[in-house]
């Protein structure tokens, strides 16, 4: 597991999408110590092996490090999402703290491989103007 915390320093708008670009870009340039993934003594699987992920055991994973250089930390799949304000019957792209301010809403759109998540948050927003996000040309 790997925790990531961050520090803000100045909010000027759309902080959900400028922390998951930190975040992204801080696990793309980790380097972790080289290891290896040691088996498990208890059921006698290999840690390492593909079928012992797709395994639903509790058991521990052991790390051995080799003492070797330091390898990149793998990405598999790369986030992305982006944010937009509501403002009357139109959507801005990453708005500032002024625009969120006085927006009617927001909508975020999340992107991970081959999963899209959308997310509306509509405190202002009449029912109405929910069509503007979810109209979809057909």
């Amino acid at each position: 597991m790997i925790r990531c915390d961050l520090m803000i320093l100045d909010d000027s708008g759309n902080l959900q999408d400028a922390c998951l670009i930190a975040i992204v870009a801080a696990l793309r340039s980790l380097k972790i110590p080289e290891h290896e993934l040691a088996s498990d003594e208890a059921d006698g699987s290999d840690a390492a092996s593909p079928a012992a992920g797709a395994s639903t055991s509790t058991a521990e994973v052991k790390v051995r490090l080799t003492g070797g250089e330091p390898v990149p930390f793998e990405v598999e799949r790369v986030p992305l999402s982006c944010t937009f304000a509501v403002l009357d019957k139109h959507l801005l792209a990453d708005p500032t703290f002024k625009e969120e301010e006085v927006c009617d809403g927001q909508v975020t759109v999340a992107r991970l491989a081959d999963s899209v998540s959308i997310r509306c948050l509509c405190p202002r927003c009449c029912f109405a103007r929910r069509s503007l996000v979810c109209h979809t040309p057909g």
